[in-house]
């Protein structure tokens, strides 16, 4: 592990604390956070990088819900941009995030469902470790609590 992946990996530790101690609150303080964890998303930061982020934003939203109907479209666009990888870690994250987005976004997710369980059955298949493919049977039956039609 390198300086800046230690840095990175606490702050993102710290943003979801605070995020489960402060919950809605939280969304003053993540729209001013926010902007500076999506640079770590994109193709010139190593993985470890997405997979710290996607995870942090993940439970960031699942304790600060009323952040999801604010950057839905955009959390999910990384979400399924992401999702094509047999990175493990990473579709662990992904898959959680996926079952958060399901479990909290009402309606905002209805319109998306075929494309996100293509992703989970997909991850399904080319993740190994016992971890991702649970978080993925998590969030299919999140999908399906949600979206019982």
């Amino acid at each position: 592990m390198d300086h800046d992946e230690i840095i990175l990996g606490n702050t993102t530790d710290v943003i979801s604390e605070l995020a489960h101690a402060l919950g809605d609150q939280f969304l003053l303080y993540f729209t001013k956070i926010g902007p500076s964890l999506v640079r770590y998303l994109d193709d010139s930061h190593p993985r470890s990088d997405i997979v710290m982020v996607i995870g942090c934003l993940a439970e960031t939203f699942s304790a600060c819900t009323a952040a999801i109907p604010v950057y839905f479209k955009d959390f999910l666009f990384i979400l399924l941009k992401n999702a094509k990888t047999d990175d493990s870690d990473l579709n662990r994250n992904i898959a959680y995030a996926l079952g958060i987005l399901a479990q909290h976004s009402g309606v905002l997710m209805g319109q998306h469902l075929q494309p996100c369980l293509e992703a989970l059955s997909a991850m399904y298949s080319s993740s190994e470790e016992k971890e991702a493919k649970d978080n993925v049977i998590s969030a299919s039956c999140r999908v399906m609590q949600a979206y019982p039609n």
